[in-house]
């Protein structure tokens, strides 16, 4: 099935968020939508557009978005990683789709991938009449993420996060971490091989900068998106990876023990491999017919 991609901007909380409509070439009859922005300081066009042209070639609409303070999006400061603003950002995501006349306002999915992967099960939980979630390699528990770091680096990220927040507070310009290094580096994603793969996701020639505003790691530490997941009322695909330092799987497998309505799929693989190869022709077949099958059933209710 073909489809047309047009810019469907909106804002969250005054602040311009840049987003791609993703419309299957299917006539003028209202279509359900899967909604989806990407992981940890990431940008929307790092690989999800190949998740999102499968999802529209089924016929799916897709509106596929960037954070405030990333990508084309609006704000500063640039790269500040708040879980909490990006979950109001999903919140007027979903809102700015379900106000467009050729969407079915009623069949509507949230994808999300890594740390975005834990902000759909929040979402999911806000009471928003959500009908399908597909949460793959999800974040879904600071303590149990954590827990594979080691003192002494923790020690250096909150020190500089500390100065940076203080250095906020008095209008003076942010002290910046890695988003991704070496182990032992200053940064927040730091697990041996991280860096390499985090880097494969970004299209040749993009200009992007390996910063992030330390005071994100505040927030960060205390996200826990497990506490969330006992409010999801709709049916939720959670697809997930055996070898991920960043989401331990023991950690996803409690998280979705809390899900009432819950599939699991378990991958023998690493947390940066699903995006590729024949994980990624897995799981990307998998959420859309997930998303079909659960979305076309809410169209006949």
């Amino acid at each position: 099935m073909t489809f047309t991609r047009i810019d469907s901007d909106f804002y969250s909380h005054g602040t311009r968020c840049a987003a791609w409509l993703y419309r299957p070439d299917t006539g003028s009859e209202p279509l359900p939508a899967v909604v989806m922005a990407h992981g940890f300081a990431a940008e929307r066009g790092w690989r999800l557009p190949e998740y999102a042209e499968r999802f529209a070639e089924k016929g799916l609409s897709v509106l596929l978005f960037d954070y405030r303070n990333f990508g084309d999006s609006s704000g500063r400061p640039r790269n500040l990683v708040h879980p909490n603003l990006q979950c109001e950002d999903w919140v007027e995501a979903v809102r700015h789709v379900r106000s467009m006349e050729q969407i079915d306002s009623k069949r509507i999915g949230l994808w999300g991938t890594s740390f975005s992967g834990g902000h759909v099960l929040v979402t999911a939980a806000k009471g928003l009449d959500i009908k399908a979630v597909v949460a793959q390699v999800p974040f879904v528990d600071s303590f149990a993420s954590a827990g594979s770091g080691n003192i002494r680096q923790m020690g250096r990220l909150f020190y500089a996060a500390f100065l940076d927040l203080i250095m906020s507070w008095v209008g003076k310009e942010e002290i910046k971490i890695g988003i991704t290094g070496k182990p032992g580096s200053l940064a927040f994603l730091t697990h041996e091989g991280w860096e390499e793969q985090y880097r494969r996701l970004i299209p040749e020639g993009t200009e992007w900068e390996n910063l992030s505003p330390a005071r994100g790691l505040f927030p960060m530490s205390i996200y826990r998106p497990v506490k969330s997941v006992d409010r999801i009322d709709c049916p939720v695909l959670v697809i997930y990876a055996i070898h991920d330092e960043g989401s331990p799987a023991d950690a996803v497998e409690k998280a979705a023990a809390g899900i009432a309505n819950v599939t699991k799929i378990k991958y023998d693989c690493g947390h940066f491999d699903i995006y590729f190869r024949d994980f990624f022709e897995k799981a990307v077949d998998q959420a859309a017919a997930f998303f079909i099958q659960e979305l076309e059933a809410e169209r006949t209710t």
